[in-house]
C-alpha cells in the first residue's frame, strides 16, 4: 500500500471539509478508534495542521438541522463499515443528532483506500446506491410507523367524516397496502428532507381513497357498523348534500381563473360523493 506525504494528503480536505485537532481536557489522552463526541474537536486552520489532526469530511457528515439528506447518512454508516476498524478512523455524534467522521490526517497518507474513496466523492457524492435506496426503504417504515399511519388515518376521517365507530385495526396489513396503492394512484411519493427525514402529502392520498376502498379492506366496516356511527344523522346528511350542491353551483360565478375552479369544484365533488355514500344506507334500510 504506497504512502503519500503531508502536504499531498492535504489535497483530499475539501473545501466544505473540516480540519480539527483533537481538544480533549485530558492532554495525554489520544483517540485512534470508537466514538467521539464533536466537542472533543476543534477547528484549526490549514497552515496549522499536522500528520497528528483530522479531516471531517463534509459527505460523511450531517444532522438534523444541517443540509443533509440520506446520502450523508448512507455514507457515514457505509465508510465506517469499510473502514471503522482502521486505526485513526472515528464516528462523531453531537447535539440535534449531528454525525460524522473525523479521519487522522496520518492515516490518509498510509491508507491507499481511504484516499481512493475521498477522492470518488468529489466526483459522484455518493458511496453505494443499494445502501442509499436501502435507506430510505428503512426511513420510510419508521415515518409510517411514527406518525405516517396515523395521520393518514385523521386524513381519511377528516376527508369523510367517519371519525367513530370505525376499527382501523385492517387485517393483514390491509391499511398500509391501502395507501400504497393510492399513493400510486395520485403520483404521490416519499420525498427527502434535510436533516434525512421523509414526507408525503398524506392529505392528496387520502382524497384518493374512496369509503368502498375502507369497506373492501375492512371487514369491521359494514353497513351495520356504519348505521350505528351515523345514528340520528339522516336530517344532517340530507341538509350536508344540499349545502355541497350550492357551493357546486355558487363556484361556477366565481370571479377566479378555471385551475382555480377546477380544483375547489373536485374537492366539492369528492365530499359531496362521500356524504351521499354515507346517505345511500339509509335510503337502502328505508330509514
Amino acid at each position: 500500500m504506497s504512502t503519500i506525504s503531508l502536504s499531498d494528503a492535504m489535497a483530499y480536505v475539501g473545501y466544505h471539509d473540516n480540519l480539527m485537532k483533537f481538544d480533549h481536557y485530558r492532554d495525554d489522552y489520544d483517540p485512534d478508534q470508537g466514538s467521539y463526541s464533536y466537542g472533543d474537536f476543534s477547528p484549526i486552520k490549514e497552515s496549522e495542521a499536522t500528520a497528528d489532526d483530522w479531516i471531517v469530511p463534509h459527505y460523511l457528515s450531517g444532522g438534523d438541522y444541517s443540509n443533509s439528506c440520506l446520502v450523508e447518512e448512507s455514507n457515514h454508516r457505509v465508510f465506517l463499515e469499510e473502514f471503522g476498524e482502521v486505526p485513526g478512523i472515528v464516528d462523531l455524534y453531537g447535539g440535534y443528532g449531528s454525525y460524522g467522521v473525523a479521519i487522522r490526517l496520518s492515516t490518509i497518507t498510509k491508507n491507499e483506500e481511504i484516499r481512493e474513496c475521498l477522492a470518488s466523492l468529489e466526483d459522484y457524492p455518493l458511496i453505494d446506491e443499494e445502501d442509499q435506496s436501502q435507506l430510505e426503504i428503512e426511513r420510510i417504515e419508521e415515518e409510517w410507523n411514527n406518525w405516517g399511519e396515523h395521520d393518514y388515518v385523521r386524513e381519511l376521517e377528516h376527508e369523510y367524516g367517519i371519525d367513530r365507530g370505525i376499527d382501523w385495526d385492517m387485517p393483514d396489513d390491509a391499511l398500509r397496502k391501502l395507501f400504497e396503492n393510492r399513493q400510486e394512484d395520485c403520483n404521490e411519493y416519499w420525498e427527502q428532507e434535510s436533516g434525512g427525514g421523509m414526507h408525503i402529502n398524506l392529505e392528496k392520498v387520502a382524497r384518493q381513497t374512496t369509503l368502498t376502498d375502507i369497506r373492501e379492506r375492512n371487514t369491521l366496516f359494514n353497513v351495520t357498523s356504519f348505521l350505528s356511527a351515523h345514528e340520528g344523522q339522516e336530517e344532517s346528511l340530507r341538509n350536508k348534500v344540499k349545502e355541497l350542491q350550492s357551493n357546486i353551483i355558487k363556484l361556477l360565478g366565481e370571479k377566479r381563473s378555471l385551475a382555480w375552479k377546477l380544483e375547489k369544484a373536485e374537492k366539492l365533488n369528492s365530499q359531496l360523493a362521500s356524504v351521499v355514500s354515507i346517505y345511500q344506507p339509509y335510503a337502502q334500510s328505508g330509514r
